[in-house]
């Protein structure tokens, strides 16, 4: 429950995720879920971190209020979809081997298949599907690259790398 001792702190003058999570009853039960789920519990504390670092850069190139309040959901809930992925590979000390590799990749289309069951956020699709995108096209699930992914998925993943 690291990040709810935490999360009553603003976030540079924002209303900090503790307003996100209490304004969608899905997304508190998702993340409380999470929070104490192993070895899930390092992905909850990673999606606040990467919903924290997705507000502050969003704010600091100046995008509207909507547009925060999309990456810092999207940011909490970009890695959902690992509830799917198996605990050997999640918790494998090193690197994966191909067939890990692409099995770990699935947890993108997992999240947004995860996320047409929450009511109303569809909107923060767009962003959770091309957080793992690369500016050079050797992303994935669809290899876009450049100004091609959203700008949304573009913050994600600069903010997924910390």
């Amino acid at each position: 429950m690291y990040y709810f001792l935490r999360c009553g702190k603003k976030v540079d003058g924002g209303e900090g995720v503790c307003y996100t999570i209490t304004r969608c009853l899905t997304m508190l039960v998702w993340l409380s879920w999470q929070s104490s789920s192993l070895p899930l519990g390092y992905t909850f504390e990673h999606s606040c971190h990467v919903s924290d670092y997705a507000v502050l850069l969003a704010k600091k190139i100046g995008l509207e209020p909507n547009d925060i309040e999309i990456a810092k959901e999207a940011g909490l809930l970009h890695d959902i979809g690992k509830i799917g992925i198996p605990e050997s590979i999640l918790k494998k000390q090193g690197r994966l081997n191909d067939e890990e590799y692409k099995i770990m990749k699935t947890h993108v289309t997992n999240s947004i298949e995860m996320i047409h069951f929450l009511p109303n956020m569809n909107y923060v699709i767009p962003a959770v599907l091309s957080h793992h995108e690369r500016y050079d096209g050797k992303g994935y699930p669809r290899g876009l690259k450049g100004e091609d992914i959203p700008l949304l998925g573009r913050i994600l993943a600069v903010c997924d790398s910390f």
